[in-house]
């Protein structure tokens, strides 16, 4: 928010309010700074929440200042997150699922037998592992290549034990050079048409979220797991929880 920008800088250079204005203004004119408006998102019935803890009623709020680098990633994030989400995509077969499977898990399950892009979230507890298992186990039945990755080591080491798949880190996934500081796989050069599963993808960062999303094509299927309310990113983003709101619309 801008104004939680200004506030912020105001301690850091101890500056007066319009000295500030004037900065800022003279950062957005040269494009270094990108002016927004946030409007307050309805839920699925139109409606917005009654209790928003991102909304303190202020419509200032709303009004948002990006980096120029960040809203390009958003940008970039979203146009390759809608070519999968957009494009069609073969159904498959579900086949017969286990019985103790409940309701949600099953809905789950098929959701992505039939759509480009699935958001699996839920807390601890609440059976993720048990759909990632079974939507693995539709995939290889399909001959559909399977790309497993999570944000950390340790996380991709959990979702290999829970799916007996081999999991890498997005990193490697991507396969980082560290003399470019660039991916091998990006946008010019796409990962492999396949099912992808990113597990704890509250940990993912916009940064990070962009160089993977943009290194898929409207081939892959992407399956997004994670709980908005763990293990949040390390930089800037609230890409899992944004994708949640923004799907409830």
């Amino acid at each position: 928010p801008i104004r939680a920008a200004r506030e912020q800088a105001r301690k850091l250079l101890s500056l007066p309010n319009e000295r500030l204005d004037q900065g800022i203004d003279r950062l957005i004119e040269e494009g270094d700074l990108i002016p927004r408006i946030c409007p307050p998102l309805p839920n699925a019935a139109g409606l917005r929440p009654a209790a928003d803890p991102d909304d303190s009623g202020d419509a200032s709020e709303r009004e948002l200042i990006f980096t120029r680098e960040h809203d390009q990633s958003e940008d970039n994030l979203v146009h390759a997150l809608l070519a999968i989400a957009c494009a069609p995509h073969e159904v498959w077969n579900v086949g017969a699922l286990p019985d103790h499977l409940s309701d949600g898990q099953r809905r789950a399950v098929e959701a992505i037998c039939k759509s480009g892009v699935v958001i699996l979230t839920g807390g601890p507890g609440t059976g993720k592992s048990t759909v990632v298992a079974n939507v693995i186990a539709v995939a290889k039945r399909e001959d559909v290549p399977l790309l497993l990755a999570a944000p950390t080591g340790r996380a991709a080491k959990r979702i290999e034990q829970a799916t007996g798949e081999p999991a890498k880190t997005v990193h490697r996934l991507l396969i980082f050079e560290p003399e470019s500081a660039e991916f091998v796989h990006c946008a010019n050069n796409p990962l492999p048409v396949g099912l992808v599963v990113v597990d704890e993808s509250s940990m993912l960062d916009l940064e990070l979220a962009e160089s993977l999303l943009t290194s898929l094509t409207a081939q892959h299927r992407l399956l997004l797991v994670g709980d908005a309310d763990q293990l949040p990113s390390v930089g800037p983003g609230n890409v899992l929880r944004d994708l949640i709101r923004a799907s409830e619309v």
